[in-house]
């Protein structure tokens, strides 16, 4: 049986600034706030014209955008399964 670390992201959407959505090969959902903990990281988007830039990066592991910004899909799940966000 395939781990959830072993997935790779299939989508991902940006429902509002700093929220992003993502869907894994084995049809797993998670959905995260990610300003607590990147908000003050000079290159994390500011805006939503640049939040919603982001793209499926490389090996389809991390979510990149043209700031400079990366995070991995596990920071997501860990994330997404504190904040309870409605997928």
């Amino acid at each position: 049986m395939k781990s959830l670390y072993d997935s790779k992201i299939t989508s991902v959407e940006f429902p509002s600034l700093h929220v992003i959505k993502i869907v894994l090969d084995n049809n797993s959902v998670f959905v995260a706030d990610l300003s607590d903990d990147f908000r003050d990281l000079a290159f994390f988007p500011k805006s939503f014209d640049d939040w919603k830039l982001g793209k499926i990066g490389v090996g389809r592991f991390s979510i990149e955008w043209p700031t400079g910004f990366d995070v991995h899909f596990d920071h997501i799940v860990e994330l997404s399964s504190s904040q309870n966000l409605s997928a």
